[in-house]
């Protein structure tokens, strides 16, 4: 007689053994959620020679990127950015790197010290974009070929992503450092825009790193 089944031995956990996955999991969702939004959001700078912001940063944003260049020893301050997508025909300034380099000027930045760097329109990737419009500009006359290492500027949990496909733009001819500049948030879970912020740059991050392998 063919035997279709047979009985076997299987190790299940007992109550103590799913007490104790139990714990594990929580303590692996709570690392995640504290771990998450700084590993995100880093600060790595080498003090270069000069100071990348990207030019669509909020206002409160852009003034602590000021201060920072203000009080460092940096010798240009270059506002990166593509096409403004809403409110350029009021707004007269086109891209977010002329935006930016006019709100840095306001804030206190003198203007021969700011250099826009303004990116072609894309649908997708536009901070690659605007890193490969600044690599275009390091690579021709516009910008002197002293500058071989730069601090950047980016938007909190953002700020890891744009490290990321900035170095890969401008590849190993410069060196790269990163502040993360903008909102703190500690508990980010708490808010919908926090999780939405935090989870989604999770999400483009990991996106990047394919992309971009």
């Amino acid at each position: 007689m063919i035997q279709l089944f047979k009985f076997k031995t299987v190790r299940v956990p007992t109550l103590s053994g799913w007490l104790f996955i139990l714990l594990v999991l929580i303590s692996v969702f709570w690392g995640l959620l504290i771990g998450l939004h700084p590993f995100l959001s880093p600060t790595a700078n080498i003090d270069g020679d000069g100071l990348i912001v990207e030019g669509w940063l909020p206002d409160y944003a852009l003034e602590e990127a000021a201060r920072i260049f203000l009080e460092g020893d940096y010798k240009l301050l270059i506002v990166t950015g593509g096409t403004i997508d809403r409110g350029n025909y009021l707004s007269g300034f086109g891209t977010y790197a002329i935006l930016g380099a006019a709100t840095l000027k306001q804030m206190g930045v003198a203007d021969s010290l700011i250099m826009p760097i303004s990116a072609e329109s894309a649908d997708r990737d536009r901070t690659y974009t605007s890193a490969l419009a600044l690599r275009e500009a390091l690579s021709g006359a516009d910008l002197d070929s002293g500058l071989g290492s730069f601090d950047l500027c980016a938007y909190d949990a953002h700020s890891r992503r744009s490290h990321l496909l900035f170095r890969r733009a401008l590849g190993g001819n410069f060196s790269l450092g990163i502040i993360s500049v903008g909102r703190e948030d500690k508990n980010w879970w708490e808010s919908s825009y926090g999780f939405r912020h935090v989870t989604g740059e999770a999400v483009a991050y990991i996106y990047a790193l394919v992309r971009f392998w």
